[in-house]
């Protein structure tokens, strides 16, 4: 589950623009076919940033696509 949801992340960052919030919008487009409502986009934002953060300051490479990974596993047990 977690390669699944590694691979997903991965695949998000190719898309990236540099914003959360359009990688939050496909993540719930490809994983529930619709999009997410804003106390969703509100809460999939402040976790992204918060999981990043906590990865950072432990300093683990790749920090921002592990923060979007545990994002990803989180949709994936919806």
């Amino acid at each position: 589950v977690l390669s699944v949801a590694r691979d997903f992340a991965e695949r998000l960052v190719q898309k990236q623009t540099g914003e959360l919030k359009p990688l939050v919008q496909v993540a719930f487009e490809k994983s529930f076919a619709r999009q997410p409502s804003s106390r969703e986009l509100e809460a999939s934002i402040q976790f992204v940033e918060a999981q990043a953060k906590v990865r950072a300051e432990r300093k683990e490479d790749g920090a921002h696509v592990e923060a979007l990974t545990d994002f990803c596993l989180d949709l994936r047990r919806c």
